[in-house]
């Protein structure tokens, strides 16, 4: 009985379009991904060390660039002014499912997939290392602009990126 459901969901499978097999992939991963992310990952050990590493990494950027900081686990501040908390929605884990679930879905060798997954992955950290080092600034600052800028940091920041690297995924293909 067990093998007839899975022959006749192979069979519905193949008989698919090239977009209808993408959608349904890239759906599948995106659900996938948010079902891990919100039970396995959330306030996990990997979620906090990749908020602690990204406020340590915002840090030294703004150090770089002569701001003395105050760090304290997932709180970063200009010395003497207002600072910010990084929660776990302020991390790359729930843009990185949106990122994985078209990577995935796209018809490519699993190595070039985990390969532009690695790619995201890290280009996505980076992009929220400058994402939290403007949230800084702006906070100590120009503290009246933090909600609009807080609202569409996503959208300016990481989506760009990602409909770069989904762009290149396909060109390369």
């Amino acid at each position: 009985m067990r093998r007839l459901l899975i022959k006749s969901l192979k069979n519905k499978y193949n008989n698919l379009s090239l977009i209808e097999k993408f959608f349904s992939i890239s759906v599948v991963t995106f659900l996938s991904w948010s079902l891990f992310y919100n039970f396995i990952l959330l306030d996990s050990p990997v979620d906090l060390l990749l908020i602690r590493y990204a406020v340590k990494c915002a840090s030294a950027v703004l150090n770089l660039f002569n701001f003395e900081t105050d760090v304290f686990f997932n709180q970063i501040s200009i010395i003497g002014e207002k600072g910010i908390l990084i929660n776990n929605g302020c991390n790359i884990l729930k843009v990185f499912g949106f990122y994985i679930s078209f990577v995935f879905g796209y018809p490519n060798s699993i190595t070039k997939k985990l390969i532009y997954s690695l790619i995201g992955f890290s280009l996505l950290f980076l992009m929220n290392v400058f994402r939290i080092s403007i949230f800084t600034l702006i906070t100590a600052y120009t503290p009246e602009y933090w909600p609009i800028i807080h609202k569409y940091s996503t959208f300016i920041i990481f989506y760009p990126i990602i409909f770069s690297l989904w762009s290149s995924l396909i060109k390369k293909s």
